[in-house]
């Protein structure tokens, strides 16, 4: 091989760049199709709502939504759900803006449509053909011997085919036989046949009663057709129908149909028909003119019809006459009329002319103006007379009639006169009568079981019935065919899997039946597709190119119909990517007088070709510089050009960047994909477990395949997934802590510095179920990273709630231990009352051992305005030894030694008390609900008691949220509407926090306005009542406390079943089971720190205390490490969670990996442009060498 070859052997390479690129397209749109495909087969919670009617939520968000709610019940923050990333049911309803076949196009009335090119192959380098709508719109092509063959582009010459066992539109590439047939052997429609046998042309006569004979053919059915296409194929039956007819003469009487004739051998057979036929036969002479049949003929007294003409000679005619036809007057006799002629020698000298008057002079001769005679005779001379006229006058002895010649002359010769000429009425023929001869006859035609046996000719028949006779004449046998069926449309059965066409009375009584011996025909097998119309291509070129568009007159399949054939286990395939489906022309094409396609054969090729596979032939594999040059002077050492028209880029009309534009989600997944199930797929995003400084950063960098070492041992702190999905095929679905005994940290962020075994946990299994995070602020983790290494195990599930905080709002526990502690629980309406202060006078020692009680308002902890209560004694002061010698300076000792009257006593009097808090109902609402006693507003937890903000906070949030009371589970499981529990249900739990947020703010407004009243009271006289309004609200509010704890419990469990669990991993905590009218209950104590359940203590609304036994449903069971999806059923599987796994393992695990190839074809490309640009280096050098 030399350097030239070589160049051309790489040039050859390059140029193959256009082609490569098209089939690595096709491979995209492959891929695409078939992802659509599956995904509707087995991802419809991906690419449809939750509830699969295309309006709501997708199925994911739900799990989000509920698992917010979760969240908040647990008392963690919404941003704390752990999730993967999956895209929006938009993002996988569609493949983007490819024009993919589709079985059920909704913007043409859901029939099939795809994509297409019509190439030709009528020459050897073929080429394109441009469709038409425009009616007999037609074409010429070139053919290889040099002539212009023309065709039709009108499409709808034209039909596809299919298969009628799948219902799939039939590609040449796969099956030639339909366009190979229809043939002899295999005709587009039952063959004619008679007796079963086939026959082609003009049927032959029957030769038998039992003979029959069917015969197709195919008829327009604007409705679609039975046989497709707007074709029907319609039958016509005959029937057999042989007989003998023998032709009488000579007949007396009349027969009749159905009786019996017999002859002289007693042969006897039955009349079928009969014409009994009566006639006049007139032998004429003297002729002239032109007699017609079916004319009537007259000798001016009597008309009659003449049925034949016989010329014999120029001046000998034979006419027969119909009898029934004769008419004399108004008798129908047909023996009057029409006597023989008489001819009537004249003397000489008794004919001539006057003028134009000829007087012809016969004695008696009996002839009456109107009629005609004939004279002959006339010398030469005078040979005009010898004639036909009509005489217009006579005597008794004369005659005279005109002629055109009006020259007297006595003619000369041997005259004579012949008399009673006939003529015909509308040829003005005319003769005399030489012979008229009556005749009766008779043609009757019969049935026999031999029809060669009797009735001889010159026998002679005699009917049974009416005594007729006749003699034979002619007998002759024939046959001919009677019709039992016209145009009748043929349908296949209705319910037949063997695609054959069917008859059966019982079954398809318009099916061709079995004695037609139809055989093998085209229909049988292949059923025609019409094309409804055609869609023009736009914006050729650009992102948003759509090309020309072909659209069926039916859906080839249905969503609810998948199989479009008559075999019901096979799925009918959508039409596909650039295979040739030929079109087949309905009728012969006739051009010009020559029909140059013939009915049923082949004409062009529709290619199924979505945007960007049209080749770019102005791209040239070697470019071309600006000088001209298309050697390759224009390619650079590392192979790329200078011309922009020809790089890799433009092999196609559609660029890299415009056909990706097309691609949808897929476009750009490789580098910015829509979520994590397509960025799982990319097999060069991998995850790492190498530590960059502190953390792990790339331990998640493929979502669904972290940075795990797979088939480990279950260790609870190692290894753990699902039984069914643990391999390396799945998607991971469990835990990994990834642990390195001894391991060394200088110093972790959050911990001390020295062993930290545990570098990095994935929680996957939390992800799928959508967990709040082990690591939430309210969590036993919450000081962990999930990628910073650290001393000891990670947490495994989220173990936070707010049983604690709700349990001490409900139990009222700021109260407890306060004067106010005593009324909590007490339900006396109305409440003690303030009492008005006592008053007391303490101003002197005569007062002394007076009391006073006052009420007032003041600071108790850290609460203002609270009721308090101060009872005073009045006691002494200033005491001082008065009387006798005392000085006043002694001491009570010493004051007690004077003696002499001196005595130790007050000299002052004052009140002695302290203020305490007075135990009241406002006082137990300010310990309740306030912290610091101040006003507090509604829809705000400012100055609320820290645990009382933090459930009014969960009952803000609840409230206000999307994701709150008001969400509503599209999917919710259909028996929610018979739940017992309170709050478990959407509806319940919609009701539950309404209610509570409703009596809170209730309280809020209340308490506000007692505030006030307490503290103006309290400046007065400060007797005061509460009012029952408000202590019955408040009471009310504290009930239902008890009921929004235990919803929160049922809540939680509830969600948390719906999602489902899994590994299993419980993320419910905060839940429990479910207490059936859990409304009726106080919890007291428990068996177990679990929710409430079989054997707790509870206090009834009657106030009995009863043990909780069957009352309760208990919580699903999430199950042990290693075991799979377990929740509420739901799409055959346990919780929506299991749904969402499956449906990514599905497009991103690795056995099917649906996402990952479509991502592979598409990278693909970029290989075919690259490969064009390392050969166009590789050719670089060899042209160098040259």
């Amino acid at each position: 091989m030399d350097i030239e070859q070589k160049k051309g052997d790489v040039k050859a390479d390059i140029a193959r760049a256009p082609e490569n690129v098209v089939f690595s397209r096709i491979d995209i749109c492959d891929e695409l199709q078939l992802a659509d495909l599956m995904k509707d087969q087995f991802t419809p919670y991906f690419k449809n709502t939750a509830t699969q009617n295309g309006s709501g939520d997708s199925l994911h968000n739900v799990c989000i939504n509920l698992a917010k709610q979760r969240a908040l019940l647990q008392g963690a923050a919404v941003g704390e759900v752990m999730n993967f990333s999956i895209g929006t049911t938009s993002q996988y309803a569609t493949s983007g803006t490819i024009t993919l076949p589709d079985l059920e196009d909704s913007s043409y009335s859901n029939k099939t449509s795809f994509g297409f090119i019509t190439l030709h192959d009528e020459n050897e380098t073929g080429g394109s053909v441009t469709l038409s709508s425009v009616s007999n719109a037609n074409t010429s092509i070139i053919n290889d011997d040099g002539n212009a063959i023309t065709y039709f582009t009108d499409f709808s010459k034209y039909f596809l085919t299919r298969s009628r066992a799948n219902g799939e539109l039939i590609s040449i590439d796969e099956n030639t036989a339909p366009y190979t047939t229809p043939t002899i052997a295999e005709p587009f429609i039952p063959t004619n046949t008679i007796n079963g046998e086939i026959f082609r042309g003009t049927a032959p006569d029957p030769t038998a009663n039992s003979d029959v004979r069917y015969e197709f053919s195919t008829a327009a059915n604007t409705s679609g057709g039975n046989a497709g296409g707007d074709l029907d194929i319609v039958e016509n039956k005959w029937t057999g129908n042989t007989f003998v007819t023998i032709e009488l003469s000579s007949v007396v009487g009349t027969f009749a149909t159905s009786e019996t004739i017999s002859d002289f051998d007693l042969n006897t057979a039955t009349i079928k028909t009969y014409v009994n036929t009566s006639s006049v036969f007139l032998e004429g002479r003297d002729s002239k003119g032109t007699f017609v049949v079916d004319e009537l003929i007259s000798d001016l007294s009597t008309n009659a019809t003449i049925s034949t003409v016989a010329t014999l000679s120029d001046t000998e005619k034979n006419l027969t006459l119909t009898g029934s036809t004769f008419i004399t007057g108004s008798n129908t006799d047909m023996i009057l009329g029409f006597d023989t002629s008489n001819t009537i020698s004249l003397d000489t000298d008794t004919v001539s002319r006057t003028g134009g008057t000829v007087t012809v002079v016969a004695n008696n001769h009996g002839i009456n103006p109107g009629e005609r005679i004939a004279l002959k005779g006339a010398d030469t001379t005078y040979s005009e007379f010898n004639d036909t006229f009509v005489v217009e006058d006579t005597t008794a002895n004369t005659l005279t009639f005109t002629t055109s010649n009006t020259i007297s002359a006595s003619p000369t010769g041997d005259f004579s006169l012949v008399n009673n000429i006939v003529f015909g009425r509308t040829s003005n023929a005319s003769m005399s009568i030489f012979k008229r001869t009556a005749n009766s006859s008779a043609s009757v035609v019969f049935q026999s079981d031999d029809l060669s046996v009797g009735f001889p000719i010159a026998n002679t028949i005699t009917g049974s019935s009416l005594g007729a006779t006749g003699s034979i004449d002619l007998r002759t046998v024939a046959g001919s065919w009677y019709q039992t069926k016209t145009n009748e449309v043929k349908t296949f059965y209705t319910t037949s899997t063997s695609g054959t066409w069917d008859y059966s009375a019982g079954n398809n009584p318009a099916g061709i039946p079995a004695a037609a011996n139809a055989g093998v025909f085209w229909l049988q097998e292949y059923e025609p597709v019409k094309i409804d119309q055609l869609v023009a291509g736009t914006n050729a070129g650009a992102s948003n190119e759509t090309s020309s568009k072909m659209v069926l007159d039916i859906a080839i399949a249905t969503a609810a119909d998948s199989s479009g054939g008559f075999d019901t286990t096979i799925i009918t395939r959508l039409p596909g990517i650039y295979f040739a489906y030929p079109l087949k022309s309905y009728a012969d094409q006739v051009h010009g007088g020559v029909t140059t396609l013939g009915a049923y054969e082949s004409f062009a090729n529709v290619v199924v070709a979505p945007e960007g596979l049209e080749v770019n032939f102005d791209w040239l594999p070697l470019s071309q510089n600006a000088a001209g040059n298309k050697t390759g002077a224009d390619i650079a050492v590392n192979g790329t050009v200078s011309n922009t028209a020809h790089i890799p880029d433009k092999v196609t009309t559609l660029n890299k960047t415009n056909f990706n534009a097309h691609l949808g989600s897929y476009n750009g997944a490789d580098t910015s994909p829509i979520d994590d199930v397509y960025r799982s797929t990319n097999p060069d995003r991998r995850s790492s477990g190498v530590k960059v400084g502190v953390v792990y950063p790339s331990i998640n960098t493929n979502p669904f395949f972290p940075a795990i070492t797979a088939n480990s041992t279950f260790l609870a702190a190692g290894y753990s997934a699902p039984a069914g999905a643990n391999t390396a095929n799945d998607i991971f679905a469990g835990s990994y802590t990834h642990v390195e005994t001894g391991a060394v940290e200088p110093g972790t962020p959050g911990a001390n510095p020295g062993t930290h075994d545990y570098r990095y946990v994935i929680q996957n299994d939390l992800k799928w179920t959508y967990a709040t995070s082990p690591f939430a602020a309210n969590s036993s983790g919450s000081s962990s990273t999930y990628n910073a290494p650290q001393g000891g195990a990670f947490q495994p599930v989220f173990d936070g709630s707010l049983d604690g905080e709700l349990g001490s709002v409900s139990g009222e526990a700021a109260v407890s231990g306060t004067s106010s502690d005593s009324l909590v629980g007490t339900v006396q309406v109305p409440a003690v009352p303030i009492p008005a202060d006592i008053p007391g006078t303490c101003s002197s020692n005569a007062h002394i051992t007076n009391t006073q009680t006052t009420y007032s308002t003041g600071t108790v902890g850290p609460r203002s305005n609270m009721v308090m209560v101060t009872a005073q004694s009045c006691v002494g002061g200033d005491y001082e030894c008065v009387g006798g010698s005392a000085t006043g300076n002694e001491n009570e000792t010493a004051c007690g030694l004077l003696g002499g009257g001196a005595s130790w006593g007050p000299q002052s009097a004052s009140w002695s008390g302290t203020a305490v808090e007075f135990g009241c109902f406002f006082n137990r609402v300010q310990y309740e609900m306030t912290s610091a006693g101040g006003a507090l507003t509604v829809g705000s937890t400012s100055g609320m008691e820290t645990n009382f903000a933090i459930f009014y906070q969960l009952v803000l949030d609840l409230t206000s949220a999307s994701y709150g009371k008001n969400y509503v589970d599209p999917v919710e499981p259909s028996g929610a509407g018979s739940y017992t529990e309170l709050g478990r249900s959407d509806a319940s739990f919609r009701t539950v926090l309404e209610t509570m947020k409703s009596r809170v703010d209730t309280v809020i407004g209340l308490h506000n306005t007692e505030r006030a009243a307490v503290i103006s009271a309290m400046a007065g006289s400060s007797a005061y009542t509460h009012p029952v309004a408000y202590q019955n609200a408040y009471l009310s509010m504290a009930a239902y406390l008890v009921d929004f704890k235990q919803t929160v419990i049922h809540r939680i469990t509830e969600i948390s079943n719906r999602i489902g669990y899994v590994n299993g991993k419980n993320t419910s905590s905060g839940g429990g089971s479910f207490m059936e009218g859990a409304k009726n209950y106080l919890l007291l104590d428990r068996t177990n720190s679990g929710g409430a359940d079989a054997g707790d203590n509870v206090l009834h609304e009657n106030l009995d205390v009863v043990q909780l036994e069957s009352a309760v449903t208990p919580a699903l069971s999430a199950g042990s490490m290693g075991d799979g999806f377990v929740g509420y059923s739901f799409n055959n599987g346990s919780g929506y969670a299991n749904t969402i796994f499956s449906h990514a393992n599905f497009l991103a695990g690795k056995k099917i990996n649906l996402l990952g190839k479509v991502l592979k074809a598409i990278v693909s490309v970029q290989e075919m442009y690259d490969s064009a640009t390392k050969k166009r280096s590789e050719y670089y050098e060899y042209n160098q060498a040259t």
